[in-house]
């Protein structure tokens, strides 16, 4: 691939260096992305025009509409300037903090604090829009036929909900999740680099305005893979949950 002409050492290396800090976030915000998306998607559509399904919906629209970066200003100066250097505001770790001097505890710990409200920012504007397309999922399977049926068998709703209709209503949720891997790295730029976090988001972003075309090539080359890799990923999934597809 070449030198960086900005760091002046090989993209490879720049690469390496930057990927595992955007990884680091970006698993757990995806894993907590899924595990408060669905539940509440469901949730809100077995209880359609209920209170808690107004709450969800207009907490969804509310979150599409606030760009990332003004979350992220918020965040600054609401909770970061008010915490008295608690919480940090750029930066992925204490200087001087290491595993041979503080342990493992301290480290993980103050990693951490540094974490949160980019984490925070990620999170919150990544779950809207999934609420609302498992929200629209599950209330389209729940006007199915079958479910019909199977409350007409003296099924429990709990069955009824999570072990049929659940499943056949994660199938758009999936698909539409071909793209999560490549929006690890053009997702990140705007919160790595309002937070100074040192990740692959915020070396593109460096590389632009550096004219590091080296490295501007390499990031959108990778970025090129993992969208692969996603989509196949999702085939893949596909096999798990719908068992009427089969792969010859």
């Amino acid at each position: 691939i070449g030198n960086s002409y900005f760091y002046r050492t090989p993209v490879s290396e720049v690469i390496t260096a930057a990927l595992p800090n955007t990884l680091q976030m970006n698993v757990i915000a995806l894993f907590l992305i899924y595990a408060i998306a669905i539940p509440l998607g469901v949730v809100s559509a077995v209880k359609q025009y209920s209170k808690l399904d107004y709450a969800v919906t207009g907490l969804a629209f509310a979150g599409q509409a606030a760009p990332n970066f003004w979350i992220a200003t918020l965040l600054i100066w609401g909770v970061a300037l008010n915490s008295g250097g608690a919480i940090p505001t750029n930066g992925i770790a204490t200087p001087g903090v290491n595993f041979e001097t503080y342990g493992w505890v301290s480290v993980i710990a103050d990693r951490a604090k540094y974490m949160i409200l980019p984490l925070i920012v990620i999170v919150f504007s990544g779950l809207t829009g999934l609420t609302r397309y498992m929200r629209s999922s599950m209330l389209e399977v729940l006007k199915e036929d079958y479910i019909r049926t199977a409350r007409a068998k003296g099924l429990a709703q709990k069955m009824v909900i999570y072990k049929h209709a659940l499943r056949n209503a994660m199938l758009p949720i999936v698909a539409i999740s071909g793209g999560l891997l490549s929006s690890l790295v053009g997702g990140s730029v705007i919160i790595e680099t309002i937070f100074s976090w040192p990740g692959i988001g915020r070396v593109g972003f460096d590389a632009v305005i550096q004219r590091d075309y080296n490295v501007s090539m390499a990031i959108m080359l990778m970025s090129s893979v993992l969208t692969l890799v996603g989509f196949l990923l999702v085939d893949m999934a596909y096999v798990w949950i719908d068992p009427r597809i089969k792969y010859d």
